[in-house]
């Protein structure tokens, strides 16, 4: 039984959310307190009341969540529904298997029986309550028609193998029901056939206590119950019997197979450790050792990590006590591993449990590397839950989910995010920008702004000289501004190195057109006509000339700094030669102050910017667009019209524009990036 949809209204934080299941591991990426784990016990609290596997599975579940005193027996429905006003509705659409549908069939009396009872109002009962009621006519009546029903809703089932699983809480009203009774029975008879020790829905949650030290051991019948209640009812108990099931394991024929689950994780996973031994220590204490060939040292299971014994036991878990096509609930499998480590979780459990057995897994995750590695997998479906209203699938053709996603998750800087590598840009805005205007190129990628030019350039010798020593094995692309001052740095095999071939990035957005369109759809205050606002981005870009040639030829002209240079110090010298270094480079200033006459420095210095501004001046006119300072326009653009919002977002809703519509300037700054990025 496999989910294939789930559709969840006002439960908990989540308002309104609906999402399908195509594959058969999924995994939900989002930032702490999004709800993802509230995805997780929608579902199983719906299967917990509609289709328990014991009597009080409901009631166990409930109380884990706070929704149910235990000592009264009210509810406490606040701790269930968002609003009291609002009914909640969760509705899970499920798959049966050709297997599955055979069974309910055979199982066709006890599916009577449970109907019979269902309709008295006494599903909680044992079985034998029903015996005396079977015994009267009416009783015998009741249960040929219940198989009369049943029949044909069966046979119907063989047609369309799918059932739905719909719970429904009203606050106001006290109310709580399911909306099909049939698939409610069904889903419910055929978790009853499973043997108590297999889970046909387990829940892994995120308080994942290890126990340690001496543990009470039941063997047989003695350990179903808690066996049974560990899958969903009280899933945090199954870590504290871990020890009680490897014990289990021991004394059947699966103990060669034991060995071969924990060989998996430490070959692929958790490598240089194997599962040595079964036994009892010195003290009389139950314990499962551990040895690590390449020291022949052995220790208790306890002694391992808390991220190392959690991933091998929780994989144990999952591998032998899931019922094949059954489905598993996983929340933050990444908790105290490394990054290289968790990045590998969810391929792993594919291929070593999911696919072998035929189980399903929802995962949650807010792990950067988990969310990388699973946007790869073509077997997996990946979803974004970005607001209590909203959880976006991330497919191929919308890779700007990825990156959204990922950004989302607070990853700082330094960290291996992504299997692709990584992008260092300089201006502050650049990436944003590039994740709006770009996304199918710069997803999966980490996007890090380092500042000036002497920031990225050196930066950029940092890495290359990393990867010369073979300490850097992912590509790292540094892209920064022009700035009148092409780099001399050149690209390695796994440092590239780009420059825009305008001043910065922002000058490809100097569109007069799609500005235009922007400050109409956003209901800018000043906005001119379309030739007008052509002519305000030329006239803001010149005006820059003049602040450019004056700059310059000051910089021709200006007298020497008198500034204290470190280089006075090589050496190691006294103070008075210090001092005399110091005087000859003022004494040299002064002299060169001395010869300035104020009227001829001021003339040749207008002289000189006039002649220099003729020169440039139809240079501007033709590229503007390129030479002029693309942040400093924009901003005088921005204030200009007037908008009510920042002006990052005015530059993003530009960029998100030019995505749409692609121009010439959206298509250079893309075959740049892609030159880039795919070489």
């Amino acid at each position: 039984m496999h989910l294939k949809s789930v559709h969840i209204e006002n439960f908990r934080g989540l308002k309104n959310i609906y999402f399908e299941l195509p594959t058969a591991t999924t995994v939900i990426v989002g930032p702490n307190a999004i709800g993802k784990s509230s995805v997780l016990e929608a579902v199983r609290i719906t299967k917990a009341i509609l289709a328990p596997r014991f009597n009080g599975e409901g009631q166990q579940v409930l109380q884990s969540l706070s929704a149910l005193i235990p000592s009264t027996g009210a509810m406490k429905y606040d701790a269930l529904v968002g609003d009291t006003n609002a009914p909640m509705r969760i509705t899970l659409g499920m798959n049966l298997t050709p297997e599955e549908v055979q069974r309910t069939m055979t199982l066709l009396p006890q599916l009577a029986q449970l109907r019979v009872r269902n309709l008295l109002g006494n599903a909680g009962a044992d079985e034998l309550a029903l015996v005396q009621y079977l015994s009267s006519p009416q009783g015998k009546a009741q249960y040929q028609k219940a198989v009369r029903d049943l029949e044909a809703s069966v046979q119907q089932l063989q047609a369309s193998p799918s059932i739905t699983l719909g719970l429904e809480l009203e606050a106001q009203t006290a109310t709580i029901r399911g909306t099909h009774l049939f698939h409610q029975e069904v889903a419910q008879i055929i978790a009853r056939s499973i043997p108590p020790s297999l889970g046909d829905l387990t829940y892994f949650p995120a308080d994942r206590a290890m126990p340690s030290g001496e543990v009470n051991i039941q063997i047989g019948s003695a350990d179903a119950t808690a066996q049974l209640h560990s899958h969903l009812g009280s899933p945090a108990n199954k870590y504290q019997r871990l020890k009680q099931h490897i014990v289990n394991q021991s004394l059947t024929d699966a103990r060669e197979a034991m060995q071969e689950d924990f060989a998996i994780v430490f070959n692929e996973l958790l490598t240089g450790k194997q599962l040595d031994t079964l036994g009892i220590s010195q003290d009389g204490m139950l314990t499962v050792r551990i040895r690590e060939p390449e020291t022949n040292a052995v220790f208790d299971i306890d002694n391992m990590s808390s991220g190392e014994k959690g991933l091998l036991l929780t994989f144990f878990l999952m591998k032998r006590s899931t019922a094949g096509g059954g489905i598993i609930l996983l929340d933050e499998p990444e908790l105290h591993l490394n990054p290289a480590v968790a990045g590998k979780i969810v391929s792993f459990l594919r291929e070593q449990v999911l696919e072998p057995l035929g189980i399903q897994a929802l995962i949650c995750t807010h792990s950067p590397e988990m969310t990388a590695r699973a946007y790869d997998d073509s077997d997996c479906t990946l979803l974004h839950l970005r607001t209590n209203t909203d959880i976006t699938p991330i497919r191929s053709r919308d890779r700007g989910q990825v990156y959204e996603a990922l950004k989302r998750l607070g990853s700082g800087y330094g960290d291996v995010l992504f299997s692709r590598g990584s992008i260092y840009v300089e201006g502050e805005h650049d990436a944003d920008l590039l994740s709006d205007g770009w996304p199918e190129l710069v997803a999966g990628y980490k996007i890090t702004q380092l500042g000036g030019r002497g920031e990225v350039e050196k930066s950029i010798r940092t890495f290359q000289d990393a990867e010369q020593d073979g300490k850097l094995d992912t590509p790292h692309c540094f892209i920064f501004d022009l700035d009148g001052k092409p780099t001399s740095l050149a690209d390695t095999p796994l440092v590239k190195v780009q420059q825009w071939d305008r001043h910065c990035l922002e000058n490809y957005l100097l569109d007069a057109d799609i500005i235009f369109d922007v400050s109409h759809a956003n209901n800018f205050k000043n906005i001119p006509t379309r030739g007008g606002l052509a002519t305000m981005l030329r006239d803001k870009s010149l005006t820059q000339l003049q602040g450019v040639i004056a700059r310059e030829i000051y910089q021709d002209l200006e007298p020497g700094n008198p500034g204290f240079r470190p280089a006075v110090l090589a050496g190691a010298p006294e103070y008075a030669d210090i001092a005399q270094a110091l005087l000859t480079r003022l004494l040299s200033i002064r002299d060169e102050l001395s010869g300035i006459e104020a009227d001829t420095w001021a003339r040749e210095y207008a002289d000189r910017c006039q002649a220099l501004e003729w020169e440039r001046l139809p240079q501007w006119r033709d590229k503007w667009k390129a030479v002029a300072n693309g942040k400093l326009v924009l901003k005088d653009v921005y204030n200009q019209l007037g908008p009510r919002i920042s002006l990052l977002d005015f530059k993003r809703r530009i960029v998100s524009e030019m995505r749409s519509q692609k121009p010439e300037s959206w298509r250079t700054v893309d075959s740049v990036l892609r030159s880039s990025l795919e070489r």
